[in-house]
């Protein structure tokens, strides 16, 4: 079983295979196609989405370090779905 670091949000592509906020290795996308990905991980990926709402519950107690090309839609990926829709 995997260990999570609830604590990082790591954006690069290839640097934490368990985040669902981090791209596959060799991916080469922008930031558009950097949403477009979490989106469809979002809506089909069962487990990538069980992560993604952990990581936003955790978000809401503790701080969160965001990092690499993508942190900020990372960030407001996770605020996404903290909010009340």
């Amino acid at each position: 079983m995997a260990v999570l670091n609830m604590r990082l949000v790591e954006t690069t592509p290839g640097a934490d295979r368990e985040c669902p906020f981090s791209p596959p290795a060799g991916w080469e996308g922008d930031e558009k196609a950097y949403r477009q990905l979490l989106w469809e991980r979002y809506a089909t990926d069962l487990q990538a989405v069980q992560r993604m709402v952990v990581q936003a519950r955790f978000a809401r107690q503790m701080p969160v370090d965001y990092r690499g090309p993508f942190a900020e839609m990372a960030r407001r990926m996770v605020d996404y779905i903290n909010s009340p829709h």
